[in-house]
């Protein structure tokens, strides 16, 4: 049993820094999320229109337990790394030599790569997903194939990712039964449901980004075309292998640019990648026939069933994210693994010191949001993201400064016409106290937007800075007009109809439409509006 115990204790150590660290960025969407704060919400989270109902239920958990406390979310999301990281090594026993799975279970345990669903929180969908295709990978193994099906239902609920796995099953048992095609007599129907299911779930996927906003997926990405971004994944894949072979270019928003049809090197990529798998199928029946032994190239054939997914046709709004590659590892894991059976047993040692080390390091980097963007920044000079965000993590530490506004000014200068670079400048100056400046920045984000509820809050907010009165509750109203429920507006009208004496408009505000849903503080934040 000292193998398992080894593996979690060097994932334990490797990313123990992640159990002190902030919230990141899509983190704090969470507890804007009326769903989440709410006392109703452990059945709300399974409405059709939402998405990893799992997941969210874990969140709700997390909430209900220590609030807005980071502690205790990212507890759950290392305690999921290392229970898969258990499971990874009792699977890799199971199929292959103790050798090849201690290596295995070690890479994908300690790789720096797996530093970003840990630390995270927002990725735990990811970590949750594969724990629940481990374990119906298991039963699959121990002959409770309809076990493993719910198994694999419960891995799509945490996130539909995890669509390809079926089909990574029926080519391990190729293999694993020795293309015999006779376990198909027992498994059809849990195979056959296990793909029902998949189907299922991308129907609900699809109808879930077809009503919600800004989903970030889906094939309505402006110039995010299924071609397109089919062709810049060959490239992508590409970038994923080489940080799996120098994980020191790690990068949280890494700028990567979507391709264009007639881009040489997105051909030459894929022509690449088709000679790769192509070769791996050879060699595979090649040594079958000749040894008799399971060759390790399934293993990478297997890396891109499960990879495909999120690199394939289907649109995603950002082209590439570690994170991505966390079940994928699973099976090119176990490809390394074969790979370095015959390296000695110090050299394995001191690469798993190694590992260790630079994943411990990289923990160190999602300490707090200042220290995540600020290497993100570097890294990622040329992107606007990275830039606001930090300027964003800055005010929040010490208020407006200097360093803050140089960082918009740098975006502004990459991206002169953007609407978000204005309405982060526009509320800066607003912060700063300059509200004819933030007015002036306010106005470019309106115009790309005109009927954008939280532009015009925020266009709002600086005319009312101003003294302008009837014009910010005019675009109070336009703000509320467009979407009732945004609380920014809802909760400006109220304090603006209060200033100028207005009580009874300041009540009738406070109603708002049945279908609206606000957090715990908002609704304190509302209340309190009306006293």
């Amino acid at each position: 049993m000292w193998a398992p115990i080894v593996l979690v204790a060097g994932a334990l150590l490797a990313f123990s820094p992640t159990l002190v660290s902030s919230f990141h960025f899509d983190d704090y969407s969470l507890f804007s999320d009326p769903i989440v704060t709410s006392s109703s919400g452990w059945w709300e989270v399974f409405r059709l229109e939402r998405t990893r109902p799992l997941t969210y239920l874990t969140f709700w958990l997390n909430f209900q337990a220590g609030s807005i406390d980071p502690v205790g979310y990212h507890a759950v999301n290392l305690f999921i790394h290392l229970a898969a990281v258990w499971l990874a090594w009792t699977i890799f026993r199971q199929v292959t030599d103790r050798k090849v799975a201690l290596v295995a279970a070690a890479i994908f345990a300690l790789h720096p790569l797996q530093s970003e669903p840990v630390a995270y929180i927002f990725a735990r969908a990811t970590l949750l997903s594969a724990l629940f295709c481990l374990l119906a990978w298991k039963d699959w193994l121990d002959e409770r194939p309809w076990r493993a099906a719910a198994f694999f239902g419960a891995a799509l609920l945490a996130k539909e990712e995890a669509i390809a796995f079926p089909a990574f099953l029926c080519g391990f048992d190729w293999i694993y039964r020795r293309h015999d095609w006779s376990w198909l007599r027992d498994r059809v129907k849990p195979l056959s449901a296990m793909f029902g299911l998949a189907a299922l779930a991308a129907v609900r996927l699809f109808y879930a980004e077809s009503v919600t906003k800004g989903a970030g997926i889906g094939f309505e990405l402006d110039e995010i075309t299924p071609a397109r971004y089919l062709l810049t994944q060959g490239r992508v894949i590409w970038e994923y292998l080489g940080l799996l072979a120098w994980p020191a270019a790690l990068n949280f928003d890494r700028d990567f640019p979507l391709l264009q049809l007639g881009d040489f090197s997105a051909w030459l990529a894929w022509i690449l990648l088709a000679g790769s798998i192509g070769a791996s199928i050879a060699a595979y029946f090649w040594f079958s026939g000749k040894r008799g032994t399971h060759p390790p190239v399934y293993w990478l054939l297997g890396f891109f069933i499960l990879l495909a997914p999120t690199s394939s046709i289907v649109p995603l709004a950002d082209l590439i994210a570690e994170r991505r590659m966390y079940l994928p590892m699973l099976s090119l894991s176990l490809a390394i693994g074969f790979l370095m059976k015959r390296t000695p047993n110090p050299a394995l040692l001191a690469a798993g010191l190694v590992l260790c080390g630079l994943s411990f390091q990289r923990s160190l980097v999602w300490r707090t949001e200042e220290s995540l963007w600020r290497d993100t920044v570097e890294k990622s000079p040329s992107k606007v993201r990275p830039k606001l965000q930090l300027a964003r993590a800055l005010e929040a530490n010490r208020g407006t400064d200097a360093e803050g506004l140089a960082l918009l000014q740098q975006a502004r200068a990459l991206a002169p016409t953007d609407a978000d670079v204005a309405t982060e400048l526009g509320v800066f100056h607003l912060k700063a106290g300059d509200a004819e400046a933030a007015l002036a920045e306010l106005q470019i984000a309106l115009n790309s937007a005109p009927s954008d509820a939280q532009a015009l809050t925020n266009y709002g907010a600086a005319l009312y800075s101003l003294g302008d009165i009837g014009r910010a509750s005019g675009a109070f109203d336009r703000a509320l007009r467009s979407d009732p429920c945004n609380f920014d507006a809802r909760n400006n009208s109220i304090l603006l109809a209060n200033a100028v004496g207005q009580a009874g408009r300041a009540v009738e505000l406070s109603g708002a439409p049945p279908g609206c849903r606000y957090t715990r503080e908002q609704a304190a934040a509302l209340a309190a509006g009306l006293r």
